[in-house]
């Protein structure tokens, strides 16, 4: 008996992220809504997944995602298939806030798994935004990336809320755990959540503070050299000072450089997540500061030596992009030609493209992530050029 696909299902790594693709491009006339079917047929040979491994880039929530993306014209499309998926989207959402809410009762540390972007409740709450956003269940999980950004209490010192037990990485060992900044994994995802929950106009009681107290964590750790402004991608237990106003980083000379200007983890993704919650917080100052960082963070562009969505230019491009459209000034949309470059244009022949020679097909770090910043390229930087907001799965809109 073989073993089923299941790759079919990750908008991380599999097909999913060329049926968004596709999609956006029916969207736009540029191929018919037969591809599209063609594509979710692929999609769903294999039985969907909505069990607790389910997330928002894999499995039943991915498909979700992708299926509401083709109701962006107004056209009711797929409904029984969504409001399935939807339900069953909500009852494994609950069953994993309890299992969450056990962990805390427990005292035991969360884990990317449990509240991040890509595996956890940071995905859940961005999908329900787009998709329903007026369930309780949206309600819940907004609840919960608020509890979670209050500093935690371990022994006798104070950890941020989001301080996870084990290392960044295989190959970065961090003993006892460390604390993530990053839009992927860390603090400036549960902040853009939250902030953009808020801007739509959903908010629940505490979460307010909780936008206050991620910016005033990003102010504790942040750096400023001749570089401009940026933040250490993660901290570790020694890097951690502890003090009244809650844990901050302490004064070392073992930080690393600034990191690459990446939409996962570097100053890019970081700077938007402070840009969304000084909207939200109407802190003109916050805001300033957080377009500066980014602005700054451009020196960089040579070191991105990747195309692709999640550490190359084109989630560094779609970053930029959503920024300027909220800036308070053109500076940031001044970049966007030169970041543009690295980027195929939209009807290029295959064969002269960078992207084109990438052995992944992928949205994250492949072909079809590429391919989407390259079309939001085709249409004025102020404009909300995406007909699918394909990048409200990046935290940016």
């Amino acid at each position: 008996m073989s073993t089923p696909d299941l790759s079919r299902q990750s908008l991380t790594a599999g097909i999913l992220g060329d049926a968004l693709l596709t999609v956006e491009q029916a969207h736009r006339g540029q191929t018919s809504w037969q591809d599209v079917m063609h594509q979710l047929r692929a999609v769903t040979s294999t039985p969907i997944d909505t069990g607790p491994d389910s997330c928002l880039y894999y499995g039943g929530p991915a498909l979700l995602f992708v299926l509401h993306s083709t109701t962006a014209d107004g056209v009711p499309r797929f409904e029984t298939a969504r409001a399935t998926l939807t339900d069953r989207v909500r009852s494994t959402l609950r069953r994993r806030l309890d299992s969450a809410e056990a962990r805390t009762v427990a005292g035991d540390f969360a884990a990317f798994g449990e509240y991040d972007l890509f595996n956890g409740h940071v995905g859940y709450a961005t999908l329900l935004r787009v998709t329903a956003a007026e369930t309780d269940e949206h309600a819940a999980v907004l609840d919960y990336l608020s509890r979670l950004a209050a500093p935690q209490r371990v022994g006798d010192v104070w950890l941020p809320g989001w301080w996870v037990g084990h290392a960044p990485d295989k190959a970065m060992q961090t003993p006892g755990g460390h604390v993530n900044n990053g839009m992927a994994h860390g603090a400036a995802g549960i902040l853009s959540a939250l902030a953009l929950a808020a801007r739509d106009g959903h908010e629940v009681p505490g979460q307010r503070d909780a936008i206050e107290a991620l910016t005033q964590w990003f102010a504790r750790c942040g750096q400023d050299d001749d570089t401009g402004s940026w933040w250490p991608q993660w901290l570790t237990r020694d890097q951690i000072r502890h003090s009244a106003d809650g844990p901050s980083l302490a004064s070392r000379d073992d930080l690393a450089q600034p990191a690459r200007p990446s939409w996962c983890y570097g100053t890019p993704g970081i700077a938007r997540s402070l840009q969304l919650a000084a909207i939200v917080l109407q802190d003109e100052a916050l805001q300033r500061d957080a377009e500066r960082a980014l602005t700054c963070s451009l020196r960089q562009l040579p070191s991105l030596t990747e195309k692709g969505i999640c550490h190359g230019t084109a989630g560094l491009y779609q970053t930029v992009r959503r920024a300027a459209a909220d800036a308070h000034d053109d500076k940031l949309a001044q970049h966007l030609p030169a970041i543009a470059r690295s980027l195929p244009l939209a009807g290029d022949d295959p064969s002269s493209t960078t992207v084109r020679q990438i052995d992944d097909a992928s949205f994250l770090t492949g072909e079809s992530g590429v391919d989407l910043a390259a079309l939001s390229g085709t249409a004025d930087p102020a404009g909300d050029e995406n007909f699918t907001r394909w990048d409200a799965c990046l935290l940016l809109t």
